[in-house]
């Protein structure tokens, strides 16, 4: 039997609460969850991955204006800039 070290150990949970997650997210679009939270959740899941900062922008199509829809976790400059 082969002994994992504690870096493996550690591979072996973060992919199992990534699959969790992904897991999650289907499940929550299968149900119809509010757009809104669905994006939350997947800017979530971009963040387990290992990004620093994430989020879903969206563009209004008749205005072009940009703005957050999901995972507010975005620098206030970057915010900003959305305004």
């Amino acid at each position: 039997m082969e002994v994992l070290s504690e870096d493996q150990s550690i591979s072996l949970k973060n992919t199992a609460v990534l699959a969790d997650l992904e897991s999650d997210l289907l499940t929550m679009l299968a149900r119809g969850v509010p757009l809104a939270q669905l994006l939350d959740s997947l800017a979530r899941l971009l963040c387990a991955r290992g990004a620093d900062a994430a989020a879903i922008v969206l563009v209004d199509e008749e205005s072009g204006q940009l703005f957050v829809g999901g995972g507010r976790n975005l620098p206030p400059d970057f915010e900003r800039l959305l305004q």
